[in-house]
């Protein structure tokens, strides 16, 4: 989708040619609507001139003559031009997006995105809110460090036309006070929002359609409970305090990164793919024996996905957890199984009993992440990444594949450690490691020779 910055009026200030004499509107045009298109096209060739040197308000292109002259006919915009506005630079104040929305006169919104961290702008919340809620908007994101009140106002609950909704409210409380009919909502994205147990009850109790749920450094949730949303596939958890346990029997899809506190897999028996990624801070707050039992049982919960994906630092707590705790480790019936590694001896345990416990997986992926990316619990590493050589990538390769007797496919995808000469060396040394282990083996790497990648199949 093409976008531009556009701010009403004001073309002297942003440094766009202004229109020709013949092409500007008069007022019986602005309120009669457009009787051709040559003002849009006009508009759109001035501003798109300069469109790299400003950023103020963002359009899509489509919607210059929604903020412009929004009443053009029907037959002329069809119905996938409905007009969208986007609002996302911090810094914008409120007389620019009140000028704008002032002109903005069509009934109906496809997205209304807007942003704001500054104070002067909270007055105005409520009134942008209820514009869009207005135009029955489809898609809506609101990014707001600060509110009027203590909570969204209430007819920001009652809408029934939103099918995609984005909330950031800088750790600000959800608090629906009435019914929420949410009836179109399929998909709901909350980030630093604050969700009591109750707060959420009542908001999916209303979604009956609800497709995807994403929850993004949210507090205060302690159980998450999905049982009666059976269109849900998608639940989404990243550095979020709670919730602490899941009852999810409809995902399909489960991502929980950086999860802070134990988190407990009540129902998750639809699960086809899971991603897990633990936070150091799991690792300073529990003793040992007890981290371990807390992964295993999470591992317990996923032994019928097919596809899991485990990232570095899951790997790394993995790893110190056995050391220190005994336990039994569940069997995992996985077929396809992606590992984010950093090369790192402290994560190779935790790999080694994974792939131990997987004796059906036909297809692994390793993901040499780029070095500095993930912090080491303790300082161990046994790879110098400034002078990689490709004996290192084939030894380590090399020892993955003994554990594994059912393996049809490796995947290694290289950060940019190995250069073009390297790369070439490494494709020589994994095609004879491959006929030696009856294995496919494909490489990637995010260098690049001549404007391409490197990868081999």
């Amino acid at each position: 989708m093409r976008q531009i910055a556009f701010a009403l009026g004001f073309h002297r200030a942003l440094g766009i040619a202004p229109l020709p004499q013949r092409l500007l509107p008069t007022t019986g045009d602005l309120q009669a609507g457009l009787s051709s298109s040559r003002l849009a096209v006009a508009t759109a060739a001035s501003i798109t001139s300069r469109l790299l040197r400003v950023q103020v308000v963002r359009i899509d292109v489509r919607a210059i003559t929604a903020a412009l002259l929004s009443s053009v006919p029907k037959s002329r915009l069809g119905s996938s031009n409905t007009p969208s506005l986007s609002f996302d630079s911090f810094s914008l104040k409120a007389h620019t997006i009140n000028q704008t929305l002032a002109r903005y006169t069509a009934r109906k919104m496809k997205t209304f995105h807007i942003c704001t961290r500054m104070r002067q702008n909270v007055p105005y919340i409520d009134t942008w809110i209820k514009f869009a809620m207005s135009r029955n908007v489809e898609n809506l994101t609101l990014r707001f460090d600060h509110l009027p009140s203590s909570n969204m106002p209430e007819f920001f609950y009652n809408n029934s036309s939103v099918e995609q909704l984005s909330l950031e409210l800088h750790f600000s409380p959800m608090i629906p006070i009435c019914y929420v009919p949410w009836t179109s909502l399929k998909k709901l994205s909350l980030s630093s929002c604050k969700l009591s147990d109750e707060c959420t009850a009542t908001i999916l109790s209303c979604c009956p359609i609800l497709e995807s749920v994403t929850l993004d450094s949210c507090d205060q949730l302690n159980v998450l409970d999905l049982s009666k949303s059976q269109h849900l596939t998608t639940l989404e958890i990243d550095q979020s305090l709670g919730p602490t346990q899941i009852v999810a029997p409809y995902i399909r899809y489960l991502s929980l990164t950086n999860f802070k506190l134990p988190c407990t897999l009540v129902d998750v028996s639809s699960l086809t793919a899971a991603i897990l990624e633990t936070s150091l801070c799991l690792f300073k707050n529990l003793k040992s024996e007890d981290i371990l039992v807390v992964l295993l049982k999470m591992l317990e919960k996923l032994r019928d996905v097919e596809k899991l994906t485990f990232s570095a630092k899951f790997l790394q707590t993995l790893s110190l957890a056995l050391a220190l705790g005994r336990c039994p480790f569940p069997s995992v019936k996985v077929n396809d199984l992606t590992l984010e590694t950093t090369l790192s001896s402290v994560e190779f345990p935790g790999i080694e009993k994974l792939l131990q416990s997987s004796p059906g997986v036909k297809k692994l992926t390793l993901h040499v992440l780029e070095p500095g990316t993930v912090p080491l619990l303790i300082p161990i590493m046994n790879i110098d990444y400034q002078n990689l050589e490709s004996e290192h990538v084939v030894s380590f390769i090399k020892v993955l594949l003994k554990f594994t007797k059912t393996l049809e496919k490796v995947v290694v995808r290289l950060a940019c450690y190995i250069d073009g000469r390297g790369f070439e060396e490494l494709l020589g040394m994994v095609s004879m490691l491959s006929h030696e282990y009856n294995v496919s083996i494909v490489l990637s790497s995010t260098c690049r020779i001549k404007g391409r990648s490197l990868e081999c199949y």
